[in-house]
């Protein structure tokens, strides 16, 4: 592919007079990236149009003297020499003047959101999980979503009754958790005893084996292990799950046996 020749001297002229690079460009005509890419070679700053028609000069002098010694920040200089916010941060780069103020606030908040997260963990640790709503007032966040968590604290994990499930199941969750469904829960141990009485309290208080076998399946696919699901159902149903386990394993065993 041959390259675009453009005459340097007479770039630099047009420039002066305050053509932006597409007008320069009908003018030596090529294309406005080709003279963007020969202006940016010569160290010139794009043209900016403004109301007004005039094309703002930002005298390079005068930017770093108000950097250095009157400690005007990006803003006020983007303000001061009508470019924009995200120009004038360029320059402050390309001068070695950089507004050191950004890396203030980020380190300033990455404490907070540590303290944060530290109280959030506790709770979890206490009482074993956390509502959404609830992580929302101690993180101070708008809407928390289990992404955006796991992003920033890989050890909190979700379980959420209406996910998980099969489109081949006989019985959908909302038939199964009726107002419960759509709740969600946030935990780090799915053996902590508080976690297990939550989610105890989610389930029906009828378990026949086909609706015992729907929410297993989903909590099975939300990553629960059987051993919790089996101290989930111990917990809401007491010694008639035992013994309905037990028969359910000493019936396969006769099956097996059989065979």
């Amino acid at each position: 592919m041959k390259k675009t020749k453009i005459d340097l001297a007479e770039l630099k002229r047009l420039y002066d007079q305050g053509l932006s690079d597409r007008k320069i460009g009908k003018k030596l005509g090529v294309s406005r990236m080709a003279v963007s890419r020969y202006r940016r070679k010569l160290c010139l700053p794009p043209k900016y149009k403004f109301p007004g028609g005039s094309v703002p000069r930002v005298n390079y002098e005068e930017f770093k003297r108000l950097r250095t010694k009157e400690h005007l920040n990006a803003e006020r200089l983007a303000k001061k020499f009508e470019i924009s916010l995200s120009y004038a941060y360029i320059l402050l780069r390309k001068f070695g003047l950089s507004d050191k103020r950004g890396t203030a606030i980020k380190a300033k908040w990455q404490k907070i959101w540590q303290g944060r997260k530290k109280k959030l963990l506790e709770v979890i640790k206490e009482k074993g999980y956390v509502t959404p709503e609830e992580a929302k007032k101690i993180l101070k966040i708008r809407a928390p979503s289990i992404f955006q968590i796991h992003r920033r604290i890989p050890e909190i994990k979700e379980i959420w009754l209406v996910g998980g499930g099969s489109s081949h199941a006989k019985v959908s969750a909302y038939e199964i958790f009726d107002g419960s469904a759509l709740k969600r829960v946030w935990y780090t141990e799915e053996s902590h005893p508080g976690f297990i009485t939550f989610t105890a309290d989610l389930l029906p208080s009828n378990l026949p084996a086909d609706i015992r076998r729907a929410i297993t399946h989903r909590l099975r696919n939300q990553g629960l292990s059987l051993e919790t699901i089996h101290k989930i159902y111990i917990q809401k149903m007491g010694r008639s799950y035992r013994k309905q386990s037990y028969l359910f394993r000493r019936k396969r065993k006769s099956k097996n046996s059989a065979h």
